[in-house]
């Protein structure tokens, strides 16, 4: 199940000489965070750096479908719990501020209109931090990620996820790339495929007219 999966992935961290630590708080509560950092650096002294990758992926609505309720749980942690990120890091300098977005802000997310509303704001957001912010954040809008729990998600336009899926050994050769990178990119897009020949695909799906299921006589 998905417990002892991130166990054993915390285990094989640990084997490779690493020392991990699990504290557990909702991002988007300031006062939780501020104390997970205060434990963090009392352990392990001054902090280097930080992933931001929480998110929640439960979403099968339309525009029209959408409610209020909806939205929240999608913002709660892409937007507000990136707004408290950025004031529990201040004044602490870190090597990288690394943003977890995803692809559905690029291609619009057919389905997932208030996920993929929350990444546009998370990149969005990067910009404006970099503006006036001596440490640099980035935003990485990731292609879906090849998942042992739920590897049987359907596409937005005929593929299946499952096919277009980032591999482990791909995410890794991808993340030393980022990391490697000019600090100074504020976004960065990984699509597994044809990007462009994507986006063409949901502009023609998008201009196709509806079927109508009424008959005239």
């Amino acid at each position: 199940d998905s417990l002892s999966h991130q166990i054993k992935k915390v285990q094989a961290i640990e084997a490779l000489g690493a020392e991990v630590l699990i504290a557990s708080a909702d991002v988007a509560n300031l006062q939780k965070m501020q104390q997970v950092i205060m434990i963090a650096e009392e352990r392990f002294g001054q902090l280097n750096g930080v992933i931001h990758a929480a998110g929640i992926m439960e979403e099968n609505s339309t525009v029209k479908e959408i409610s209020q309720t909806d939205c929240e749980r999608q913002f709660q942690s892409k937007v507000h719990g990136t707004l408290v990120l950025e004031k529990v890091l201040q004044n602490r300098s870190l090597d990288f501020c690394l943003l977890l977005s995803h692809l559905s802000s690029v291609l619009g997310g057919l389905g997932f209109v208030a996920y993929s509303a929350a990444n546009i704001f998370m990149d969005a957001f990067v910009y404006r931090h970099n503006q006036i912010n001596p440490t640099q954040w980035f935003s990485i809008n990731w292609d879906g990620w090849q998942s042992e729990i739920n590897p049987t998600l359907i596409g937005s336009w005929g593929a299946s996820l499952a096919d277009l899926a980032i591999l482990p050994e791909e995410g890794i050769n991808a993340f030393q790339r980022i990391f490697s990178s000019p600090r100074e990119i504020n976004q960065l897009v990984v699509s597994t495929s044809d990007l462009q020949a994507r986006i063409d695909q949901l502009k023609r799906d998008s201009q196709k007219p509806e079927k109508s299921n009424s008959l005239s006589s």
